[in-house]
């Protein structure tokens, strides 16, 4: 039974490790072209952020005027991102990142759906693993489990956007002892089981 055990987390964790990729929207568009006159937030690859109107191109570097109105250039190979400036992203003069995950709370996934195809898992501080895959637009199987197999979750959720700010879901959510470690019949190793 130990082995068995250790040969699904070490499945389990590899096999979602081959999956793990960076967005290809991270990387910068090299082909794009600016607008000049335009206002765009540049994040460089160690994490820093300029935010500026954009001038021109050229000699490898991005020319802009900072938020103080002051020119200045940025090297390409220096700019990981670059974000058009817009309502949702810049308040005041302080880059607002995006929730890169919406879909899902700690425990259990909210009412935002993934797309057909679109999976992702997660960890919390290497305890709790979870993942989730969605199978069409409006429907998305899950589950997880701890480093130790005890508490394992099972989720289903169909979901659905009501208007552009308001999205439904429903779905059934289990929490308990999955492959039966603790003993006892099923209705014994279930710690949650609801709608």
């Amino acid at each position: 039974m130990k082995k068995f055990f250790l040969s699904f987390v070490l499945v389990f964790s590899f096999g979602f490790h081959l999956f793990s990729q960076i967005d290809s929207d991270y990387m910068l568009k090299k082909g794009e072209e600016y607008v000049t006159g335009q206002k765009y937030i540049y994040e460089f690859r160690d994490g820093t952020i300029a935010i500026g109107t954009y001038i021109r191109s050229g000699e490898g570097n991005i020319y802009i005027t900072d938020l103080s109105g002051e020119e200045m250039y940025i090297p390409k190979i220096m700019v990981a991102q670059i974000h058009e400036a817009n309502k949702d992203n810049l308040r005041g003069d302080e880059y607002w990142f995006p929730n890169l995950h919406d879909t899902r709370y700690f425990f259990s996934p909210t009412a935002f759906g993934l797309k057909e195809g679109e999976g992702y898992y997660s960890h919390s501080y290497w305890l709790l693993w979870q993942f989730q895959y969605g199978f069409s637009d409006n429907f998305s199987l899950g589950g997880g489990t701890s480093i130790v197999g005890i508490p394992a979750s099972l989720n289903g959720k169909f979901n659905g956007e009501i208007s552009e700010d308001v999205n439904a879901a429903a779905g059934w959510f289990w929490v308990g002892d999955l492959f039966g470690w603790t003993g006892g019949d099923a209705e014994e190793r279930t710690l949650i089981n609801m709608p």
